[in-house]
């Protein structure tokens, strides 16, 4: 929805007036301008709770990595990339599984 919004308004949809140009209605524009807006509203937090749980397990001695959404967003050019709509947080998290096996061998 937001990467499609970009679209328009490179057809030249803009809020004074240029929606009309590419025919759609002002209703309709300025609907998915909202819409866009709350994506890009949702993706900043997103991005800063990617930042706060790579912080806390890093604190807690373990290596992360985003995965996919939030964590390919870079690879999008920087005029859609926080249009995307993303979904939940994937992480790798390093060491965890190791760290447990070692316990359980040592009980």
């Amino acid at each position: 929805m937001g990467v499609c919004f970009v679209g328009l308004q490179n057809l030249g949809a803009d809020a004074h007036g240029g929606y009309e140009h590419i025919g759609i209605p002002k209703d309709v524009y300025f609907q998915w301008l909202g819409m866009a807006v709350q994506i890009q509203q949702r993706n900043e937090i997103l991005n800063q709770q990617c930042v706060e749980l790579q912080k806390r397990l890093s604190v807690d001695g373990f290596s992360s990595s985003i995965l996919k959404g939030q964590g390919v967003a870079l690879a999008y050019p920087e005029c859609i990339r926080q249009l995307r709509q993303s979904g939940d947080i994937d992480i790798w998290v390093g060491g965890l599984l190791n760290d447990n096996i070692k316990k359980f061998r040592d009980v």
